[in-house]
């Protein structure tokens, strides 16, 4: 038994596929695959020098040339040594599923990973069949590929996170993409220098496929991210200058280096809830930016971020962009970092985003009880409400929490008769565990039965 040559690599998602018995080389070759041929497919290998190497590493190669891993019970692809101009992997080889397609291989007198499915001189048109769920790092300036087929089971295309880098990227005349509707992510760099995405992005202006902003280089005036997008790019807004504002909502876990010699944007906001900035915004990447507007949400690392604070690159305040002015909530995270940090250009919003307060209070005495009711306030998360004997509410105080905003009532009871209490309440909004206050109402009073 042999052991999978797979390793993981910088720039390759690699997926685990088994082990296989040896074999051994065959001197029955595909025609396209003779000495005769002349035709590097890999850097570094003549094919039918490679096609001798891959064998003896326990590789198996179709007369197409299409090369693979056989395990027991499933097959991954890893590289394609052929002169066609047209690819189909298909769904199973010999009975066997086609499970994955790494295009990474390793040779056994070899310490390192090869990619066996980037710069294929040939190809001109792509179908894959197989039910993969990915596509990594694969197919990467394939300069004459047109067309490309994905099949109705792929959700990621060249997830950076686990190592990807640039599926498609550099396809110089790739036009035509058939992608299913299954896709919820792409990478910032997975059709870059396309002409596909190029014609996308002049004629929709925000790109997006799935749950993934892929571009908005060509977005005009004032751009608003729609709510199912949760991953905004790498790169997406690069070299833009037409966009003057864009606003950020609280469905997007990641916006980090979105913002990239973005020339016209001068107003930037992030709605409350969001705090999926994990990479500073720097002076050059925005530079005409004046007004940030910066949410409760955001922690103490988000804050840094947004004002460009960049430790690890020398002197933070080489980086602040001194143009802008950005704008916090007194008490939250942002009031307390920009203030310890003493820079000039913060301010205090006037205007809250918390929940304002509650209308139409009323106290109504019961024996041994005050009944209290109020007109619900949509955009709060719950309500506190208080009674005291003491106006100034410094003695004796109850206090209840209503966690369900649609209530309309609540009753304080074991009060005692012929007393006179004060009620008071006000509305909370909870932002990533914490509660955030609106104002107190004018104190009631109600003597008690």
């Amino acid at each position: 038994m042999k052991t999978s040559k797979f390793v993981c690599a910088a720039l390759a998602a690699v997926m685990t596929t088994g082990m296989v018995s040896g074999v051994t080389a065959s001197a029955d070759q595909p025609a396209s695959l003779q000495p005769d041929s002349g035709i590097t497919a890999v850097e570094g290998y003549k094919k039918d020098e490679l096609y001798n190497e891959l064998i003896e590493s326990g590789y198996k190669v179709r007369d197409d040339g299409l090369v693979y891993w056989q395990a027991k019970k499933s097959i991954n692809v890893v590289a394609y040594i052929g002169d066609g101009e047209e690819l189909v992997i298909p769904a199973e080889i010999d009975g066997i599923p086609v499970k994955s397609i790494t295009g990474t291989y390793q040779l056994d007198d070899s310490d390192f990973v090869d990619y066996g499915l980037i710069r294929l001189p040939t190809l001109k048109k792509l179908v894959i069949e197989a039910p993969v769920k990915e596509i990594p790092y694969i197919f990467t300036d394939c300069k004459k590929l047109e067309s490309v087929t994905l099949p109705d089971t792929v959700k990621k295309i060249d997830d950076d996170m686990d190592g990807g880098c640039c599926a498609f990227a550099g396809c110089t005349k790739l036009t035509e993409v058939n992608m299913p509707d299954t896709v919820e992510y792409v990478s910032g760099a997975a059709f870059m220098d396309t002409p596909w995405l190029k014609a996308r992005e002049e004629k929709e202006g925000l790109v997006i496929i799935g749950k993934s902003l892929l571009s908005g280089r060509q977005a005009k005036g004032k751009v608003v991210i729609p709510k199912k997008v949760e991953n905004v790019c790498t790169e997406a807004f690069r070299d833009n200058t037409g966009m003057t504002e864009l606003v950020v909502p609280a469905t997007v876990k990641d916006f980090s280096y979105a913002i990239w010699n973005t020339t016209g944007l001068e107003k930037l906001t992030f709605k409350n809830g969001f705090d999926g900035l994990y990479s500073s915004i720097r002076r050059d990447d925005a530079p005409n930016l004046k007004k940030v507007i910066i949410p409760p949400s955001f922690t103490k690392a988000g804050v840094e971020h947004v004002v460009g604070f960049c430790k690890d690159e020398g002197d933070w305040e080489d980086y602040i962009n001194r143009n802008a002015t950005y704008y916090y909530y007194k008490g939250t995270v942002a009031d307390k970092v920009l203030n310890n940090k003493k820079v000039e250009g913060y301010k205090e919003l006037k205007k809250s985003v918390l929940p304002g307060k509650t209308k139409s209070v009323k106290v109504a005495a019961k024996h041994g009880a005050a009944k209290v009711t109020w007109q619900t306030v949509s955009t709060a998360t719950g309500y506190q409400v208080q009674i005291s004997p003491v106006k100034t509410f410094k003695k004796g105080v109850k206090t209840k929490y209503i966690k369900n905003k649609k209530t309309k009532t609540y009753t304080f009871k074991n009060l005692k008769s012929g007393r006179k209490y004060y009620v008071r309440m006000r509305t909370y909004k909870t932002i990533g565990g914490k509660k955030y206050y609106g104002n107190f109402t004018k104190t009631r009073f109600v003597t008690v039965k």
